[in-house]
């Protein structure tokens, strides 16, 4: 394995286990500071745990991306992969700076979690993408 690989292997991977303490983190916090949602108004409670489960689900999105990482000869899929691990990336800060600073909150719309949710899809996608282009070209010069 190519040195860099494991170099961005760890880094990425690395990022995906903080998102995951941070997920941590905010479980203590709730109980910390709002007595762990005791009391609460519904919405309130339920959009503190949302939060908190979407920094989970990105953190742990990042961290596959790291153990699955590798560099691909073929450019376009190379950028596919680059472009949809810095999108999963910022939905990680996104959904971090949403849960601490949109909450709690008498608006129903929240604002930088709406744009976390389309930007991790995004990236997403994009892997996907990544993936479904990488296994077509293989086997197309598998055929060869």
């Amino acid at each position: 394995m190519n040195r860099n690989v494991r170099r961005y292997r760890y880094l990425i991977l690395s990022l995906g286990i903080v998102v995951v303490l941070i997920f941590v983190l905010t479980g203590h916090y709730m109980d910390g500071k709002y007595d762990h949602l005791q009391g609460m108004a519904d919405f309130d409670r339920m959009a503190f745990r949302m939060g908190q489960i979407l920094i989970l689900i990105s953190g742990l999105a990042l961290g596959l991306n790291g153990i699955y990482f590798e560099f691909y000869e073929n450019f376009i899929a190379r950028i596919l992969q680059i472009i949809g691990i810095m999108l999963i990336t910022i939905s990680c800060g996104l959904f971090i700076y949403s849960f601490f600073f949109e909450l709690p909150t008498d608006v129903i719309e929240l604002v930088a979690r709406r744009r976390a949710i389309y930007v991790i899809f995004a990236g997403a996608i994009l892997q996907l993408i990544r993936f479904i282009f990488n296994e077509l070209l293989t086997r197309s010069q598998k055929t060869l």
